[in-house]
């Protein structure tokens, strides 16, 4: 066995300083910072994740000029290569001002010149692009384009995409879309994607608008519900909404289930007899199915878990 001599690791050209290792008691203790606009980690990988048309891109759009607002340089990586919408997003909501503070990139595109396929081939240009912009937060549309034809829902790709994004050093805002329509605990409902982000929020569409969850949040309590609203002024984005949503179905729901299990039909009585307001069957089995994590299907009947 070759014996290390501690001397030389200790020296500045030895392996601790060239490794970036630090002593544990050198690291920052302070409280974690608070999330940008109290949606987005401030040092890591956030996931907004949902069904095709829901709005995930308008939303996003609304945190970009709310980053540009707070003195951001934002870099949008768009495998998905919809320039036209973003320019109309961001130009709609925030104005000329806020296109400034964005600078576009397509990986796929034909003006694309650096590494070709998934972001953790193309990250090291990324890197040298956000460099040079002082970009200090990415949106990436979206996750499974940028994973390359990697299938998304396999281990490697969220830890390869993980790697990409550790390289790049800035935080960063992921869309992705659902596999399942009525699952929303994760994103693809998988536990890699879910575990190595630190913040996800989930959008599915509701009558009012779309309804946005908080399902993971490292640092930080449980960061809310919300319902999320667009509104178009002659074809153009204006405004994006964002309002507490403190009465969702999925609670009253709950509140009903205190007493025991229900059926449908059964929690479908309880809560129009408690209100002038008829609730669908239907409405009360997508926000049973939706919040898996809060209630349990015992036979016709479910619970709370």
């Amino acid at each position: 066995m070759r014996v290390i001599d501690d001397d030389l690791a200790l020296k500045p050209s030895g392996p601790i300083a060239r490794l970036g290792a630090r002593r544990l008691s050198e690291l920052d203790t302070s409280p974690a910072a608070p999330p940008f606009l109290g949606r987005l980690d401030p040092e890591g990988h956030t996931i907004l994740f949902g069904t095709g048309g829901v709005g995930k891109g308008t939303l996003a759009a609304r945190w970009i000029v709310g980053l540009v607002a707070i003195d951001h340089r934002v870099l949008l990586v768009d495998y998905e290569n919809h320039p036209g919408e973003w320019a109309r997003r961001v130009a709609g909501l925030g104005g000329t001002a806020a296109s400034e503070s964005v600078m576009y990139v397509a990986p796929f595109s034909a003006e694309w010149q650096g590494k070709r396929g998934p972001i953790w081939t193309g990250a090291r240009d990324l890197l040298d692009l956000a460099i040079e912009d002082g970009s200090t937060f990415l949106v990436i549309d979206s996750i499974v384009p940028a994973c390359g034809g990697t299938d998304a829902l396999k281990p490697e790709a969220a830890s390869q995409y993980t790697a990409a994004l550790e390289l790049l050093g800035r935080p960063v805002l992921s869309l992705a879309h659902t596999t399942k329509a009525d699952d929303l605990r994760m994103p693809f409902g998988s536990a890699f994607w879910h575990n190595l982000a630190r913040v996800t929020w989930s959008m599915v569409s509701e009558s009012d608008g779309a309804l946005l969850v908080n399902r993971k949040a490292n640092n930080y309590p449980h960061l809310g519900r919300y319902i999320v609203t667009p509104t178009w002024y002659d074809g153009v984005l204006g405004e994006v909404s964002e309002r507490p949503y403190s009465v969702v179905l999925a609670d009253r729901i709950a509140e009903v289930l205190a007493d025991g299990p229900l059926t449908v039909a059964e929690i479908a009585s309880e809560l129009s007899a408690e209100s002038s307001e008829k609730v669908r069957p239907d409405s009360i089995r997508a926000a049973l199915r939706r919040d898996r994590f809060r209630f349990t299907p015992e036979g016709e009947k479910w619970a709370l878990s």
